[in-house]
């Protein structure tokens, strides 16, 4: 994902429903220019995350380092990065889906090189600390 452009801005907000039943929208912009919105509803606003870092990718954008941060911060209550470590096979696998790989992918990703690694962390929206405690699940 070297040779994607990094947005300058993300906006991210909801449509105001209880927690459980919010609609989030994801928007990425780039020199004031919209370039991508996600609005549609997933099981999860982790599967939401995935699907906006995928769109990014085929207008050949990425997030920044202070967006992925920042959207698994908390803030306004979106995400929440602590619950990470309760992801189970079954949620890894539907994330990692959301980005184009397998279960094969997965059950090989241990023996994989770092560059591999990297490129599916960043696939998937995890900072390589976040990658490397998934690794332990799996």
């Amino acid at each position: 994902m070297n040779n994607l452009t990094e947005v300058s801005e993300i906006d991210f907000y909801h449509n105001g429903w209880p927690p459980g039943f919010r609609t989030w929208t994801l928007k990425a912009f780039y020199n004031n220019k919209e370039i991508c919105c996600v609005n549609n509803s997933e099981s999860n606003n982790y599967l939401k995350y995935v699907k906006f870092i995928q769109e990014l990718k085929k207008k050949e954008f990425k997030l920044r380092e202070c967006d992925r941060v920042r959207l698994k911060s908390g803030e306004k209550g979106f995400m929440d990065s602590t619950f990470l470590k309760f992801a189970n096979r079954g949620h890894l696998c539907e994330i990692a889906s959301y980005a184009g790989y397998s279960k094969d992918d997965l059950d090989n990703m241990k023996n994989r090189n770092n560059d591999y690694q990297n490129e599916f962390a960043e696939n998937t929206g995890l900072e390589r600390n976040e990658f490397e405690e998934v690794l332990k699940v799996w």
